[in-house]
Formats: C-alpha cells, sequence, structure tokens
C-alpha cells in the first residue's frame, strides 16, 4: 500500500503499512491520527514514490503536453512511459488530466483502431505548444535556482 504525504499510519501490526483505524472503520483521511504519526522522508519520496498529489498532477500534465508534441501520444503509453521513469500514476488521474487538456483547447484527440481495439491518440494544438514552451521556460528558471 502507498502512502500520500499527508497519511498517518498504524504500526500496531509492525508494518507502517497500516492506516491509522481508530474506530475500526475506513479511516477518515481528513483526521490526524496522533498516537502514530507517519514522517515522510526525502528518501521516502524517492524511494517510496511518495509526492503530494498536487506535484503529481502537475508533473502529469507536462508529460502529457510534451508527449502530445510527439508522435503516437495515447494514454496508456502515456501512462506506461510515467511509469517507466517512477511516477506510479494510474488511469484514474491521467485521463482526467488529458480531458482537462482538451476542453482547455491544449491538445487534441483522433480515434484509431488497433488490434480491434479503438485508441485516441492525443496531439499538442498550438495553443498548447505556446504552454509547453513557457511552462519549459519558467522550469528551466526555477530548476536552476532549486538546484544551484
Amino acid at each position: 500500500m502507498r502512502h500520500s504525504v499527508h497519511e498517518k499510519t498504524d504500526r500496531r501490526q509492525g508494518s507502517d503499512n497500516f492506516p491509522c483505524d481508530e474506530g475500526g472503520g475506513r479511516p477518515d483521511r481528513n483526521v490526524a491520527c496522533d498516537r502514530y504519526p507517519r514522517v515522510i522522508s526525502t528518501a521516502d519520496i524517492v524511494y517510496r514514490n511518495m509526492i503530494d498529489r498536487e506535484f503529481l498532477k502537475g508533473f502529469t500534465k507536462l508529460y502529457a503536453l510534451w508527449r502530445g508534441s510527439k508522435k503516437d501520444a495515447y494514454g496508456m503509453a502515456i501512462l506506461k512511459e510515467m511509469r517507466d521513469v517512477g511516477f506510479e500514476l494510474s488511469p484514474g488521474t491521467l485521463y482526467p488530466t488529458l480531458e482537462k487538456l482538451r476542453r482547455e483547447g491544449d491538445i487534441t484527440w483522433s480515434r484509431r483502431v488497433v488490434s480491434g481495439r479503438v485508441r485516441k491518440y492525443y496531439r499538442l494544438t498550438p495553443k498548447g505548444r505556446g504552454e509547453l514552451d513557457e511552462v519549459k521556460e519558467r522550469l528551466k528558471v526555477i530548476v536552476g535556482l532549486v538546484f544551484s
């Protein structure tokens, strides 16, 4: 089981994989568990891929824009590529992001039948290209500051 940056854990059962469960039911993620707080270190983030959901959504949007500028960008390929570089991404995160980018006019899609299945291929629009270029320029600045 993976934990978010904000999730607390219960070590009663000898593992840090059990969410706090004060009443025997499903834990409420909005209620802190003071008995067993989970401390998230940089090592946890690197080795366990625990990234705040908002950061993950931002990385997903950036990667989807970039991938839309390349040939044959479709959902499952994007999902696999992000997983290959260490982002444990679910379809429930990726596809709403792609749909939002489409609604905002940053990407378009076309349907193709591949091996008897319909696949949506995504392409960057000129608006999306402008957004991608701007984000890349801003990232160069911030990465330079953070890693200098």
